[in-house]
């Protein structure tokens, strides 16, 4: 199972020049916020911030070659040159990490 967040699953599907010309995926168990959730149109529900687990599926390519979906994702995720993650801390701590994470150049996305 990966976890991720609905900016990285979106940027993940829309990216034109990772997947293969024709190719497609299919079969993946997709739960947002902890809800399962029907792959089809998937990117057009998720908000930025959203906590997304996914598992299984495969992506096809037109030549009816066959990729594991999951590994297709790691390997992409692996050529970003940006890290997308979510912290959880304590309400007296959230100024701190913001000015901490803009200092560096990062961007709060919530």
């Amino acid at each position: 199972m990966i976890i991720t967040t609905g900016i990285e699953l979106k940027r993940f599907i829309n990216d034109d020049e990772y997947w293969p010309d024709g190719s497609w995926y299919e079969f993946v168990e997709f739960f947002i916020n902890g809800e399962p959730f029907e792959d089809a149109g998937i990117e057009d529900s998720l908000r930025d911030d959203d906590i997304v687990k996914m598992s299984g599926g495969e992506v096809t390519c037109r030549t009816g070659y066959i990729l594991d979906f999951e590994r297709f994702f790691k390997s992409w995720r692996k050529k970003q040159v940006t890290d997308t993650f979510i912290i959880e801390c304590d309400k007296s701590k959230t100024d701190d990490i913001k000015a901490a994470v803009n200092s560096i150049g990062g961007k709060i996305i919530k």
